[in-house]
């Protein structure tokens, strides 16, 4: 490489396989989550999903009753904390647009409902389907 690339799409951990598999010039395994990493792939996925979830004080052997959720969607960063005794059974949450506020300094929540409800159920799904895999 003789020059700078800078990537904007938003990326995870989990494309990393991928990636380094597409360098070396083998197949993606078909339990392998992630994809190939921009500017390496053609294809970009405009309804990508990337999240982080962090159980930390939760039951490993339990459904995810408590923890902190960050999920991007669209250019837009949900965060979905729940659970924990300082909330008192509420949830909290967080909306930003991180093309015009990368810094995340303008919650959205009570601006735009109809993408918080969008992300909202995206999460609860993500949270959903986390809860059947077994945490080791």
């Amino acid at each position: 490489q003789t020059e700078r690339i800078d990537v904007h799409e938003f990326t995870s951990t989990v494309d990393m396989l991928p990636t380094l598999l597409e360098f070396a010039h083998h197949p993606k395994p078909a339990w392998a989550e992630g994809e190939i990493m921009p500017p390496y792939s053609n294809q970009i996925n405009d309804r990508r999903l990337v999240y982080s979830f962090n159980t930390l004080g939760a039951d490993d052997q339990q459904p995810f009753r408590i923890g902190n959720f960050s999920l991007t969607l669209n250019g837009y960063k949900l965060i979905y904390i729940y659970g924990w005794g300082e909330l008192e059974g509420r949830e909290h949450l967080e909306l930003y647009d991180l093309v015009n506020d990368p810094e995340e300094l303008h919650n959205l929540v009570d601006e735009r409902p109809d993408i918080l409800a969008e992300l909202y159920e995206a999460a609860q799904q993500t949270i959903a389907a986390g809860a059947e895999i077994p945490n080791e």
